[in-house]
């Protein structure tokens, strides 16, 4: 039989009497990004919920093969602590350095900055959803689950999440629910339909050629502010690198900026558009 981090035998979970769920099977191998699709109504957060160990199955076998961290679709709003205050809480509880990276890294791209010293209790939808993610993301885990963690996203924070999901897929496996078809399409490695208990590997088809640059992401947001072009940018800044996806056709004058702007670049591949898949 094959293996995997989450396994579901003839699952069947019923609320108030009412089943949500029932006979259900699912096997979800590492290091995937797995969308639980189906429509409304249908038991995609009560499903998360199983293998988020939050709900126990009325019937049946679960198994979920390491730390799971999970973003709820609704993140709560009694919250009475800034966001400073509530990510500090986070770095005791999870035991991170006080001057964590990573926090640092994912308050910076989500936009938070600004907003520290707000309590989270009066911050909008938009920003208690960064908010959620943040908690769910900086827990050490090997099972990531966000449920609708594009919802109420701007774009860059939109595009920002999608590349960082593909990033920790190389050391973690991340399971969410999602109706963001677009973004979907390029992060999904499997899909499970509810409706058809039915579980597949994504095959999406992949016409637009890119290149990916790697390079020093040093001052990089100055050098690429005259690309009159859609890119994505991810960066690490552990290692001050960053990379830069583009359109194959605008390899060259991407290559001419970075390095007109002393940015070391140290690799350049060209591949179909499949954010998961690059």
């Amino acid at each position: 039989m094959t293996t995997g981090i989450v396994i579901l035998n003839n699952v069947k979970k019923a609320i108030n009497g009412n089943t949500i769920l029932n006979n259900l099977n699912l096997t979800i191998p590492k290091n995937s990004i797995t969308l639980i699709d189906g429509y409304n109504g249908s038991g995609k957060s009560v499903t998360l919920k199983l293998i988020a160990n939050l709900y126990k199955p009325t019937s049946g076998k679960l198994i979920s093969n390491g730390v799971v961290s999970f973003a709820p679709d609704q993140f709560p709003i009694s919250i009475n602590l800034t966001l400073d205050e509530y990510f500090n809480y986070l770095k005791k509880i999870y035991k991170l350095p006080s001057n964590s990276k990573l926090i640092s890294h994912l308050v910076s791209n989500f936009s938070l900055k600004q907003f520290l010293n707000f309590k989270v209790k009066n911050c909008s939808k938009g920003t208690r959803q960064k908010i959620n993610i943040i908690q769910c993301l900086v827990k050490p885990a090997d099972i990531y689950i966000l449920d609708e963690p594009f919802s109420g996203l701007d774009k860059d924070s939109i595009d920002f999440l999608a590349n960082y999901l593909c990033e920790i897929k190389s050391k973690a496996t991340i399971i969410i629910s999602s109706h963001e078809y677009d973004i979907n399409k390029k992060i999904i490695t499997h899909t499970f339909d509810l409706k058809s208990n039915a579980f597949s590997k994504q095959y999406f088809n992949k016409t637009t050629e890119v290149t990916i640059i790697d390079f020093s992401n040093a001052d990089f947001e100055k050098a690429i502010q005259t690309l009159n072009f859609s890119f994505q940018i991810t960066k690490e800044n552990e290692n001050n690198r960053a990379k830069i996806i583009v359109p194959f056709s605008k390899t060259n004058i991407t290559l001419l900026t970075l390095i007109k702007n002393n940015l070391t670049v140290y690799k350049v591949i060209s591949k179909d558009e499949n954010l998961c898949h690059l």
